[in-house]
């Protein structure tokens, strides 16, 4: 358009920034509400787990407090069942009246999911190595070991009942809140930026360094599984098959997984020393061979998922196989994504309550 003297005095040409200022506006309260409601989501349930404990202090006191948080079924369930029971309702409501754009059920072809189980795997195990990692070195500064709450509240549970939460309740919730509530209003501005968004806050809701990085990662995927195939609960069986094989599998194969390095260590150590290695084996129960026997094909079976993972990925990039239809309902002036997804109450409040988190999580 030409803008003449009369109209134009100064010569420059004006900006129309009315429009932009709208969808900014817009985009922030919409993604301050959907971070809002996942601060709600982990205020409720700690709140609740907070309170319960100080009715229970002072009600049982001291010596039936603590021998009521021994009790492995009533700290498990209390350290989970919160956030499901209150914490998502309280959520859902929060995020009910967000504007949503409609993911299109397309499916996914069967070769395409199955190669990503090895990609993720990949990927869990980069961001685990990268947690454990950090976490030593935090470890290292504190003079004391880092516990992973999580985990350490899993593995002393029965195995029932960590396959009931872990594997079947645990990955089903967290997909409905991840990728179905919070990608159908994030994508409304792009699907691109929702599967970042999205599994970004993945990892800051587990509240430690040691899942962050790989709850992040495979929150990508998980978010483009969603985006892809339209169907959360394709997500959902996603993340059920990868909680069994890197979280819940190893957790079976602990004592075995023991016994296979202590018999790794003595094996090199009398092939070192020229020892009677013969001697050795024979004096391996049946019992302990077949736990051995366990432990070596799961070994054999994550090399596999790991380098064939890498591999694939590598294809993939090469090759352009992932792509990701990055249609939005309204796009986001171009130099303000910053602003909104960081300058808004609900991002703030969810950036500080998951940082404290971590934070209590080192210094405990």
């Amino acid at each position: 358009m030409n803008y003449n003297s009369y109209d134009n005095p100064f010569g420059v040409e004006p900006r129309y920034d009315f429009y932009d200022n709208l969808v900014t506006q817009d985009a922030k309260r919409a993604t301050s509400r959907t971070f809002l409601g996942l601060f709600f989501l982990l205020l409720s349930a700690y709140g609740l787990i907070f309170t319960v404990s100080i009715i229970l202090a002072f009600a049982l006191g001291e010596d039936g407090y603590y021998a009521l948080y021994s009790n492995v079924y009533f700290n498990t369930l209390m350290s989970t069942l919160p956030l499901y029971v209150v914490g998502l309702p309280i959520c859902y409501v929060t995020l009910r009246n967000v504007p949503v754009r409609k993911i299109n059920r397309t499916g996914m072809r069967t070769r395409e999911f199955l190669a990503l189980i090895p990609v993720s795997f990949a990927l869990m195990i980069l961001g685990n190595y990268i947690g454990v990692a950090i976490n030593e070195f935090f470890a290292i500064l504190k003079g004391d070991e880092i516990s992973n709450s999580t985990i350490d509240a899993l593995s002393s549970a029965p195995a029932w009942l960590s396959f009931v939460l872990a594997i079947v309740i645990g990955p089903i919730i967290e997909e409905f809140i991840f990728r179905k509530l919070l990608i159908d209003r994030l994508s409304v501005y792009g699907s691109v930026f929702a599967i970042v968004l999205s599994s970004v806050a993945f990892g800051l809701f587990h509240g430690n360094l040691y899942q962050f990085f790989y709850a992040a990662l495979l929150g990508a995927v998980l978010g483009y599984i969603y985006v892809n195939s339209g169907s959360w609960l394709l997500s959902a069986l996603m993340h059920i098959i990868l909680n069994f094989l890197g979280g819940f599998l190893p957790m079976l194969l602990d004592d075995a997984m023991v016994a296979y390095n202590e018999f790794a260590f003595e094996y090199s150590e009398l092939l070192a020393s020229g020892g009677d290695i013969d001697a050795f084996i024979e004096g391996i129960s049946s019992s302990q061979m077949a736990s051995l026997l366990f432990v070596s094909l799961y070994v054999m079976l994550q090399y596999a998922l790991i380098i064939g993972g890498v591999v694939i990925l590598v294809l993939a990039i090469r090759k352009r196989w992932i792509h990701v239809d990055n249609s939005c309902t309204v796009k986001i002036p171009k130099g303000r994504t910053g602003t909104v997804v960081f300058k808004n109450v609900g991002s703030i409040l969810f950036l500080v309550f998951t940082a404290l988190t971590m934070i209590l999580s080192i210094t405990a």
